[in-house]
């Protein structure tokens, strides 16, 4: 998989970029699941629920190829992968299954990449703690990508 790093505007185009890197993923890590799909639907960028990949039509205005790919690793081999295996899971287990399987794609297939997910990750992380915190300091999600300079995926 070569990644041109540029934006995707094309729903094809993203879900080649998708199911490529999520399969790859899959191989990577041994594992098999049941089909799984990928739909597009208006909420949230990007979640998985019953065997699909809900996808926002608002990614296709910001989000770069690496950035589909490293969507879809995530909800594929570390969410799909993980409900349909081990349900019993807690949220922090789920998510940290799927952060791993993050980290291991862009490790291998964009190690140029890895500072750039390392702070999408942390921009994140702040945003979340801004919406789930009482009482944290209120920075916007705006301010804080104009902090950091981050753009993409978060």
């Amino acid at each position: 998989m070569v990644f041109k790093d540029q934006l995707v505007t094309d729903k094809k185009e993203a879900e080649s970029i998708m199911r490529t890197a999520s399969e790859w993923g899959l191989r990577k890590t041994n594992v098999t699941v049941p089909p799984y799909r990928f739909e597009w639907r208006h909420g949230p960028t990007m979640e998985y629920a019953n065997n699909t990949v809900y996808v926002s039509p608002e990614t296709l205005t910001r989000f770069r190829d690496t950035d589909f790919a490293l969507a879809a690793v995530h909800e594929v081999v570390g969410h799909h992968y993980q409900e349909t295996n081990a349900s019993n899971n807690d949220r922090n287990e789920q998510e940290g299954c799927a952060m791993s399987c993050e980290k291991m794609l862009f490790n291998d297939i964009a190690p140029s990449l890895v500072s750039r997910w390392r702070l999408m990750r942390y921009v994140r992380a702040l945003i979340d703690k801004q919406i789930n915190v009482p009482g944290s300091t209120k920075m916007s999600p705006r301010e804080i990508y104009d902090h950091f300079g981050v753009y993409t995926m978060t």
